[in-house]
């Protein structure tokens, strides 16, 4: 566990962003951009904007995730499989946003481009105020 983690737990958000923005910095500096650590970072950030219910901003990082984890994990990997129980419980909680990959992709049998779209405004990426203008 690392210190934004420990934050998140403590449902200390802001200072749990920043330590996660911090170490998410370090890591894209110094790592490839398919890097499975930061996945893990990415994997966080998903859950934490989960927990502070912005759910546009959980399915952008949790969608990074599961694509990094598909491409360097095995599909039994526990990460993996975490990752995509977290993509799950953020596509459930966010039902205005879909996204225009097969869902089996989501299940380790393709890539995932993050194309991301409101279904309310096609037009528009997927964000909290698309979403809410109906």
């Amino acid at each position: 566990m690392n210190v934004g983690e420990t934050y998140r737990e403590l449902k200390d958000y802001t200072t749990a962003l920043t330590y996660y923005q911090k170490g998410l910095k370090i890591r894209e500096e110094k790592l490839a951009k398919n890097h499975p650590d930061l996945a893990v970072i990415y994997h966080n950030m998903s859950k934490l904007y989960f927990s502070t219910q912005k759910y546009s901003m959980a399915m952008k990082y949790v969608q990074q995730t599961v694509e990094i984890g598909q491409e360097k994990l095995s599909s039994t990997h526990p990460h993996l499989v975490e990752y995509r129980e977290t993509f799950e419980k953020i596509r459930k909680k966010h039902p205005d946003c879909i996204d225009y990959f097969d869902e089996k992709l989501a299940y380790g049998e393709g890539p995932i481009n993050g194309n991301l779209r409101c279904k309310n405004n096609p037009t528009f990426g997927c964000e909290e105020t698309a979403c809410r203008n109906k």
